[in-house]
């Protein structure tokens, strides 16, 4: 896009992207809910995370939102686990393609279009949670079903057996099957 200035010269504009807020811990990284510190990330990625995230960044600013950024060394850790679980090509800019090395980490609440987390509630304006439904809320990688042989596992994201619909925001809401 190009604009004109007072004294008639061209410039180019950068258009303004919109922001993406992604937590770290529970949908980036596969966090079994055991606090090891800022610094201390085992695991692996969450299951097509990594490409998800290279995908978003070529259309948004995309930054990650965590508690491990309140300090130098958790926002390194951040980052060091995020290049090491990073193909090269999607880590560095290859062609037009924005590669993940842009993606800062914080622990301050940006502006942003959208903030994708495992523990968040969706407010329509009106539907202040009660202390109940806030009391049952769970991340979806705590969220556990029997599966048929007796086997535990993670729930399914569809409708199950037990008769719930998928989890909305960390909290599912039982129907029937009328």
């Amino acid at each position: 896009m190009r604009e004109a200035t007072a004294r008639g010269r061209v410039r180019r504009v950068r258009k303004e992207r919109k922001s993406v807020g992604v937590d770290f811990d529970g949908v980036i990284h596969q966090w079994d809910g055991e606090w090891r510190g800022h610094h201390m990330i085992p695991g692996e990625p969450v299951e097509g995370a990594i490409e998800w995230l290279h995908q978003l960044l070529q259309t948004y600013d995309v930054f990650i939102l965590t508690t491990r950024g309140e300090s130098f060394r958790g926002r390194f850790s951040v980052r060091l686990w995020l290049r090491k679980n990073t193909p090269d090509h999607m880590w560095m800019d290859v062609g037009p393609s924005r590669g993940l090395r842009h993606i800062p980490v914080t622990d301050r609440k940006s502006p942003a279009l959208m903030y994708v987390d495992d523990r968040a509630f969706r407010f329509n304006g009106t539907d202040f949670p009660s202390a109940n439904r806030v009391r049952g809320m769970r991340p979806w990688w705590k969220e556990k079903s029997i599966e048929p042989g007796g086997k535990e596992g993670l729930a399914d994201p569809g409708r199950g057996s037990s008769g719930t619909l998928p989890a909305v925001c960390g909290h599912r809401e039982s129907v029937s099957d009328s």
